[in-house]
């Protein structure tokens, strides 16, 4: 696989340029290969609110349940200092990775930290980071987003302008940053798991070329990229038809990012799937991290004595499983997103059935006119059709929230 190119920005920029800079990077580009600041060099709002947004992508596959989150610390000046992520569940909060490496270097009196997402108010896995701060000489905290947590929800904001300082949100990064702490958002606000649709087609809608063969439609960085996506969610899921097919491992294999195998869910609605008969490698690359979800009259979660996990749930008339029922059993074992990857019939299952969320479209050869296809969205097709997307080698990626949901 490729190698990340470095990512180096022009610190001394501006305005437009760190939300265009943005919204062209690929997020394991900025993960991995950022160019960070020296210490001392000066930054805008919007250079330290980018960059903190950077970081955050640090914790991908590590934080979950908990969101990504990033902080900037600049002096009194506005000259750089630090940054953090949230690097671990259960570990110190971005604000506090931040605040340790600028107390090696300089005092935060008449500092200023910008954040991703709101400091929480609560002692969880790790204590209130809006109360750490409020007592700490920054005079100025900025945040992206609000945080929905009934137990933050505004409080860390209270704290920190209670004890006198200047607490702004900036809407203008809120979507942004939004986007990083989806998952999160989501769950706390709807108490339900959080799906995405990877879809890799040409640009008038082919996935795959006949049915009984594979067909490459990316190239080597957009695949690359599609492990970083991985990363980004608890569980993967297929049809059994591209388990037939494909064979696939499922895994994580970024070349410069490791993480968590995602749960790997395979759906067969026809009960085809020979496990004792088939080499699966999804049996011989741990069997524990995958689930078969099976066709009965009736729900049963039960679990394999090789700790494969099988799920049988009922189908409709078309043979189609009930996505909102399996979202229901992954939540009830603490999973909080859902990575659907294939093939067409279980992107159109799921896209009817109002079960996805967003869109990730890997837009690739347009040499191939004929083949088996999906039904694009239309807003997708006109972010397609504008240029709209993030390069990836000869691909693009397209990502669209569903604006319903």
């Amino acid at each position: 696989m490729t190698s990340s190119p470095v990512v180096s920005p022009d610190w001394s920029k501006t305005g437009s340029y760190w939300f265009d800079l943005w919204d062209s990077s690929a997020r394991d580009d900025l993960c991995t290969s950022l160019g960070e600041p020296k210490p001392g060099t000066s930054l805008s709002d919007d250079a330290a609110m980018f960059l903190a947004a950077a970081k955050a992508l640090q914790g991908v596959g590590r934080v979950s349940p908990n969101p990504l989150v990033g902080a900037v610390i600049v002096d009194e000046r506005g000259r750089f200092l630090s940054s953090g992520a949230h690097l671990q569940l259960g570990g110190p909060h971005a604000e506090v990775n931040a605040t340790q490496a600028a107390i090696d270097r300089a005092t935060l009196d008449g500092a200023t930290i910008f954040v991703t997402l709101e400091p929480c108010a609560h002692v969880g896995r790790t204590p209130a980071c809006a109360s750490m701060l409020a007592g700490l000489g920054f005079r100025r905290i900025v945040y992206a987003v609000r945080d929905p947590n009934p137990l933050v929800d505004g409080a860390g904001h209270k704290i920190l302008q209670d004890a006198g300082k200047t607490v702004e949100l900036d809407h203008r990064w809120t979507s942004r940053c939004e986007w990083l702490a989806r998952v999160f958002l989501y769950n706390q606000r709807h108490q339900r798991v959080f799906t995405a649709l990877k879809v890799a087609s040409t640009p008038d809608g082919v996935v795959a070329g006949d049915r009984t063969s594979r067909l490459w439609i990316t190239g080597e960085r957009a695949r690359q990229f599609g492990h970083f996506l991985r990363l980004e969610y608890d569980a993967i899921l297929i049809g059994g038809e591209t388990l037939r097919l494909d064979n696939p491992t499922l895994n994580v294999r970024h070349p410069n990012i490791t993480g968590r195998t995602p749960l790997r869910i395979v759906l067969d609605a026809q009960n085809k799937i020979n496990l004792e008969q088939t080499p699966y490698k999804l049996l011989t690359t741990e069997p524990s991290k995958t689930m078969i979800v099976s066709s009965g009259l009736t729900e049963t979660l039960f679990q394999w004595e090789s700790g494969l996990y099988n799920l049988t749930l009922p189908v409709d008339k078309n043979r189609h499983f009930d996505f909102e029922a399996i979202k229901k059993h992954l939540w009830t074992m603490g999973l909080r997103s859902l990575l659907i990857e294939g093939g067409a019939g279980t992107y159109q299952s799921a896209l009817s059935s109002s079960a996805v969320d967003v869109i990730h479209w890997f837009i690739g050869n347009e040499g191939i006119k004929s083949g088996v296809t999906w039904a694009i969205p239309e807003p997708l097709k006109s972010r397609c059709s504008s240029g709209f997307g993030i390069v990836l080698g000869p691909d693009r990626l397209v990502e669209m929230s569903l604006s319903s949901r």
